[in-house]
């Protein structure tokens, strides 16, 4: 009878755990706080998780060999990963855990969010996306956006250039790894954009997301 152990080589146990939150002003603390509360279902459609039939399935911690992988960033997906990170650990497998989360507030009083030039004679779109205020490029995979457009929320993945004036920058990343063994292991990350008007509405937010499983 085979064994984990046996058709999977040991490797040390290593756990690391980062968590930031970086504000400068009582202001840009509570954009953060807003930015993780807000309803992102409600604004993009979208369920907490990926991976299962069942959205509310990520709630039960019996079971965490699901690789689940979230479709955004909120208080109570930061509160999975942060409880799947103590739970798992001590176990023979994973023996690697990682867990990464930062986000960034900037109170703006011009924000400008575009996409670069496509170079020339190229048809698809140009994944650069340039926000000017700090001034930041991001080179992004497939992000999409979901604009305030009055009572609703519009979606747009190209081919956009916003503008904002007295608002709140609020710029997400949750990163969670587990490592199997050499050649097993289960990655997931989120790269989020929350613009905020100067009563801390959403006026726009912009999810990039992906899963890993080898």
């Amino acid at each position: 009878m085979y064994t984990w152990s046996a058709l999977h080589p040991q490797i040390s146990q290593r756990y690391q755990r980062t968590v930031n939150r970086n504000f400068e002003s009582s202001y840009e603390e509570q954009a953060i706080s807003e930015a993780e509360s807000l309803n992102y279902t409600a604004i993009t459609s979208k369920d907490r998780f990926d991976g299962s039939s069942d959205p509310q399935a990520y709630l039960n911690h019996s079971d965490y060999l699901s690789y689940v992988s979230p479709n955004f960033v909120d208080s109570e997906v930061l509160s999975y990963y942060e409880a799947r990170y103590v739970n798992q650990q001590g176990k023979e497998a994973p023996s690697h855990i990682e867990l990464t989360y930062s986000a960034n507030a900037s109170q703006c009083s011009k924000l400008r969010i575009y996409n670069s030039l496509p170079p020339p004679n190229v048809s698809w779109h140009n994944t650069t996306i340039v926000i000017s205020t700090p001034n930041i490029t991001i080179v992004s995979g497939a992000m999409q956006f979901f604009y305030k457009n009055q009572s609703s929320y519009q979606t747009i993945e190209w081919g956009y250039d916003f503008s904002f004036s007295d608002c709140y920058l609020v710029k997400t990343r949750l990163e969670y790894s587990e490592v199997y063994a050499p050649l097993a292991a289960f990655f997931a990350r989120v790269d989020q954009i929350v613009v905020l008007d100067r009563n801390f509405e959403p006026l726009l937010v912009g999810l990039e997301s992906g899963m890993a499983v080898a």
